[in-house]
């Protein structure tokens, strides 16, 4: 047994650049409308979801969008992943223009060997991603600790902690998301949505959402991917995980279905989730269902929580909120993230007088992305989306107007939801950010934290 194969040490990484697909584009735009409107009247963050859809002639790939110049995050997370050679392998699940970007940025990390390109699933899925990827990790024992990153975080280059682990877990750890914890200070720079009330194991009551990485026990994910193509939690917990849905009566009753093939295949995991984590969320969704808005003041124990997502999961689950990196929060999963992180970079070439500057001040190692952005380019143009990526935007947010406009015809009244263009006819970048984006201060923070970064 290697010393990456003693649950330690990390063994390797997923890197998921892979989302789901709608069959048509005016579904997935009425659906984008709908999740944006409500959000807006219960007053919560405001997104446009970046969905892509089967019969868009250019693909409208989340991961492949830049953000810093010509790179996008998936350029960016590939490099941090790769240039951190005490990872030993990485497996990107990527579609067939992420394949090119990654081979670009393999190559250069003089990084081939170590990186394992493969081709998104279809159907598509969030642990269908963990699924293809798996057929690269066979030679590694049940024993092993692998990483679940997700290439959508476009400033999460710091992977110290999930490199060694003292005390392995046998299931699957995640450090999750705190209000509380991330924005300590009481300054928040950005808005999130956050779905859950916990008490942690400490005492304190955090509002909390999803983590962007994970860490599994081999064994216990082998296992548990067995049931992903049947009706297995899988598909329950991650399609029930946005806008409050987990709080939600179709959500207990998809758990309750799972309860005969739970007690045959993991009656300790059945029994705790009888016992403690179903009348835990029960409570839970008692005191939050008005509407299954935000803001419901009930609370639920971190355990129990546990018990729910092991069972739901197949696997036992550790959920943590220590999590501190602003970067691990701010996911590209709509269009104002991608503006957010534009506007930042914009912020940086104008402070510090140019894009090489901007890549330096705001990451480590940003001299060498300053030579792989001008690599990028010539990549770029070979894909359609990124060959005129302003007129692509434009187009899209063009067609969310339109949308917009219908749904408010079909319900006879209008809606406070403006959808601008991002580029001018030029191509300058005139994107909007969401109310309550701090991008100074989020400047500020990053050239911080790199430099507190380069000199630990």
């Amino acid at each position: 047994m290697s010393g990456n194969d003693n649950g330690r040490d990390l063994a390797a990484i997923i890197a998921g650049g892979s989302h789901d697909i709608r069959l048509r584009r005016r579904w997935a735009d009425s659906r984008i409308i709908r999740k944006a409107i409500g959000y807006a009247e219960r007053g919560a963050y405001v997104s446009l979801k970046i969905i892509r859809a089967a019969d868009d002639e250019v693909d409208d790939n989340k991961f492949l969008m830049p953000v810093f110049g010509n790179l996008s995050s998936l350029d960016l997370q590939l490099f941090y992943m790769l240039r951190e050679r005490r990872i030993p392998r990485v497996v990107a699940v990527v579609s067939g223009e992420g394949k090119m970007k990654a081979e670009a940025v393999g190559a250069f990390t003089d990084s081939m060997e170590r990186l394992r390109i493969v081709s998104e699933p279809n159907p598509t899925g969030f642990f269908k991603t963990h699924k293809v990827a798996l057929d690269d990790l066979r030679d590694l024992p049940d024993e092993a600790r692998i990483g679940f990153v997700a290439l959508d975080t476009p400033l999460a280059y710091d992977l110290t902690d999930m490199l060694h682990r003292e005390e392995p877990f046998d299931g699957i750890y995640m450090d999750c998301n705190a209000r509380e914890n991330v924005f300590s200070s009481g300054k928040e720079l950005f808005n999130r949505n956050w779905y859950f009330i916990i008490k942690t194991r400490e005492g304190n009551v955090v509002h909390a959402k999803e983590c962007n990485r994970w860490e599994y026990n081999l064994g216990r994910l082998r296992g548990s991917l067995k049931q992903v193509e049947t009706n297995s939690g899988h598909s329950v917990i991650y399609g029930n995980r946005e806008a409050g849905n987990v709080i939600s009566s179709r959500f207990l009753w998809n758990m309750i279905k799972l309860l005969p093939s739970r007690v045959v295949d993991n009656p300790e995991l059945a029994a705790k989730f009888l016992s403690k984590g179903l009348p835990a969320y029960w409570a839970y969704y008692r005191g939050n269902r008005s509407g299954r808005k935000f803001g419901g003041e009930a609370v639920i124990d971190v355990e129990k929580t546990e018990y729910l997502a092991g069972f739901v999961l197949g696997m036992p689950v550790r959920l943590e909120f220590k999590n501190t990196d602003l970067a691990l929060v701010r996911d590209i999963d709509d269009r104002y993230d991608r503006d957010y992180y534009h506007l930042i970079f914009d912020a940086a070439v104008e402070r510090y007088g140019g894009v090489r500057e901007a890549f330096i001040h705001l990451i480590p190692n940003g001299e060498e992305l300053y030579e792989l952005d001008k690599e990028m380019r010539k990549i770029n143009l070979k894909i359609p989306m990124l060959d005129n990526f302003p007129a692509h935007e434009n187009k899209r947010r063009q067609q969310l107007r339109e949308v917009l406009r219908d749904y408010g015809r079909m319900h006879g009244r209008g809606y406070d939801l403006e959808i601008r263009d991002a580029f001018d006819s030029d191509g300058i970048f005139i994107g909007q950010h969401s109310k309550g984006d701090d991008i100074i201060g989020s400047l500020d923070y990053f050239v911080e934290k790199a430099a507190r970064f380069r000199n630990a």
